[in-house]
């Protein structure tokens, strides 16, 4: 339980809930903006300036941190049932508003030091930034406005079961130190420090409030190279965070004053309260991060990250989670968010496995999931299918693999033959369809089964996600105990939770 538990921490994939925001190791270790310079500086004699110009070879340029995001977006809540085909909703069926914000802004002052003629500088700078996201749940619009919170028995009652609302603070600090070549190349090693503080609210019944408070500070090491329109950032991270939970009777005389005192910054009325307390925990977590990034800045991009984290349980058991994270987006004005996240989790005292994939579109909708997800589920042999209808309207789709390692190695017993592998390719038109391609691609798959002490399950599964023809090739050899699950939400279809493959369904047709 306490395993399921740290999922729907990170991944928010419980159904119970009415909740479709994700927040995974990436998302809670990078900041939604990055320190740059601003076109204003001064000399050694505090003049101000809008160019480095040629007279001075040492300012003090000022810097900027900023970044603004928001998604309003509607879904139908499982509240309404659970299918397992896409059923459109009829006009009865109400369904959930989202709005989200979330805002980073800081200031700071750093020094350059013309190299060579001013083609090359160093550069350092410290600039401290401060954030807040804001989220609120509700089937209509609140009369005292969005993000209010029901401080009085009658605003209590206006509130519906399922409706809530999250609200973060948080403040970090960026230390970054390195050369930069006009504007062909940057190389700079950096320290991010953020500390964050959390309110989730969710309403569970006429009588209780689930609340919950959450403090996480983390530390990011690292560099990062490359013109602005190619980066790559590499990072170690250490990051601990601390939950708390409680049911908090509203109908209680005192129970509206006690979330007056949550909203000041006090615990100690809730503390002293009657509120049951449902969970609480701490969790340590090392690992190491990376990102590439590709685009026209602030226009039109694309992010791919990779964090591998290892945890421990600070106050219960000490057990020890190994966490992969890979994660693609889109950024700019001109592009869909469209995020594409797979998250990999390995519990070795139960020795399980399992992947979780979220492929979500605001603007897109159907048609973005389908592209992302759905192409990759495609060559792994699941041959979904998606409606034709409500393409442009919002979705969000999951699915959950799991199974035991035990599994994984009898998987790494096999490996498809050349020949058939290149066939498959060719049917897909993927890169692999080049017989080197191929050959390299089983190869590396081969290598894996060697490394000896040094095997990491999560590794393994990586390079699956990377290949998903090479897995759908191999399912067959471990169906006794995979488990597969995808589960859609949307603005047009009733929520669907389909079974893909259960012990003792047979393979995927491609696969027989």
């Amino acid at each position: 339980m306490k395993f399921l538990s740290f999922l729907l921490l990170f991944f928010s994939l419980n159904l119970s809930a009415q909740v479709l925001t994700s927040e995974t190791p990436y998302d809670l270790t990078a900041t939604l903006a990055k320190p740059f310079s601003l076109p204003l500086q001064f000399d050694l004699k505090g003049r101000l300036s809008l160019s480095l110009g040629s007279g001075a070879s040492t300012v003090f340029p000022i810097y900027g941190h900023g970044g603004w995001n928001w998604h309003n977006y509607e879904f139908i809540p499982f509240v309404h049932g659970l299918t397992d085909d896409w059923v459109e909703a009829g006009p009865e069926v109400r369904k959930m508003k989202v709005k989200q914000h979330r805002v980073e802004i800081g200031v700071g002052i750093g020094a350059a030091q013309k190299l060579l003629f001013g083609h090359l500088v160093f550069n350092a700078a410290l600039v401290p930034y401060k954030g807040a996201s804001f989220e609120t749940r509700v089937f209509k619009k609140p009369s005292r406005g969005w993000w209010a919170l029901p401080l009085s028995h009658e605003e209590w009652a206006e509130w519906e079961v399922g409706e809530g609302r999250d609200y973060e603070m948080y403040g970090g600090m960026t230390f970054l130190a390195g050369v930069s070549l006009s504007v062909l190349m940057d190389a700079q090693v950096y320290r991010t420090s953020q500390e964050r503080w959390s309110l989730s609210l969710e309403k569970l019944s006429d009588r209780y409030l689930r609340i919950k408070v959450r403090q996480d500070t983390w530390k990011k090491r690292g560099r990062v190279f490359g013109p602005a329109v190619a980066t790559f950032d590499k990072a170690a991270v250490e990051y601990f965070d601390m939950e708390r939970s409680y049911l908090l009777d509203m109908l209680h005389p005192q129970g509206p004053e006690i979330l007056k005192s949550i909203w000041k910054g006090r615990l100690i009325e809730l503390q002293a309260s009657e509120a049951s307390r449902e969970d609480e925990g701490s969790n340590r977590w090392l690992g190491e991060f990376s990102s590439r990034y590709l685009g026209i800045p602030f226009i039109y991009g694309r992010t791919h990250s990779r964090v591998e984290l290892e945890s421990w349980d600070v106050d219960r058991e000490n057990r020890l989670i190994h966490v992969l994270n890979l994660q693609q987006e889109n950024n700019g004005v001109v592009r869909n968010r469209d995020p594409q996240v797979w998250t990999v989790v390995h519990d070795p005292r139960s020795d399980k496995l399992i992947f979780l994939a979220l492929s979500q579109s605001i603007d897109r909708g159907m048609q973005g999931v389908k592209r992302n997800l759905g192409t990759w589920l495609d060559r792994m042999g699941f041959k979904l299918a998606w409606p034709e209808r409500g393409l442009e309207d919002f979705m969000d789709a999951r699915l959950v693999f799991s199974f035991k390692l035990e599994s994984l190695l009898k998987l790494l017993e096999h490996s498809p033959e050349l020949s058939e592998y290149q066939q498959n390719c060719v049917t897909y038109k993927l890169s692999c369809k080049r017989l080197g391609k191929a050959r390299r691609t089983l190869k590396h798959w081969e290598s894996l089964r060697d490394q000896g002490d040094e095997f990491k399950p999560v590794q393994v599964a990586e390079y699956l996600i990377k290949h998903p023809l090479l897995w759908g090739m191999l399912l067959h050899k471990i169906q006794g105990t995979l488990r597969a699950e995808f589960i859609a939400h949307s603005q047009r279809y009733m929520p669907m939770q389909k079974n893909l493959w259960s012990p003792g369904v047979s393979a995927p047709a491609f696969l027989e």
